[in-house]
């Protein structure tokens, strides 16, 4: 298949984070991707060294529209009130593009190093813990309140509740640790 100028590195994105949504990320392949685009494979090597670097570009992207989706949720709120609305978009994006939530956490959306996008999620993770903690706790309480959200999108996943583990406990377990986390 022959090199077509018009190829570039988001129509690649594009439809790898296309394929991975659809697939999941063990049937992501730069082959795939690129038989769908009509091209090469070699073509994509312009553009991605590898399988990881593509995927790692996917979980960067990821990082991008679940931050997007948190400063949507913040907007005009602040506080705890602020918290509540970007932990229901956090399980929200988790439940609505798992496969996608799924690439932003793992372990291979770090495997170049540390990408803007996640630094962007962490610093607004902060930002938004230092309305709530004041600055000398809020980079602990942001990990608190990942670490809650992210454990509650992963048993959700698992398909582990039910009603002797009913998802109030989402409610329950925030409330908990916000009223924990006030100065």
């Amino acid at each position: 298949m022959p090199y077509r100028a018009k190829t570039s590195a988001s129509a690649i994105l594009d439809e790898a984070r296309g394929q991975l949504e659809r697939d999941g990320a063990d049937r992501l392949s730069v082959r795939a991707v690129a038989a769908s685009l009509g091209l090469a494979p070699n073509a994509l090597y312009r553009y991605y060294a590898d399988r990881d670097a593509l995927l790692a570009a996917v979980a960067d992207e990821g990082a991008r529209l679940l931050l997007a989706a948190l400063e949507d949720a913040a907007r005009g709120r602040d506080g705890t009130d602020a918290v509540r609305a970007v932990a229901g978009a956090y399980l929200d994006f988790a439940r609505m593009r798992p496969a996608l939530y799924g690439a932003v956490v793992a372990k291979h959306a770090f495997a170049e190093g540390f990408h803007p996008a996640h630094a962007d999620l962490w610093t607004f993770a902060v930002d938004l813990l230092r309305g709530v903690t004041g600055e000398a706790t809020a980079a602990e309480a942001a990990v608190a309140v990942w670490g809650l959200l992210h454990g509650i999108a992963g048993l959700e996943r698992a398909g582990l509740f039910d009603e002797r583990k009913p998802g109030g406990g989402v409610d329950f377990g925030l409330q908990a640790l916000l009223d924990g986390l006030a100065p």
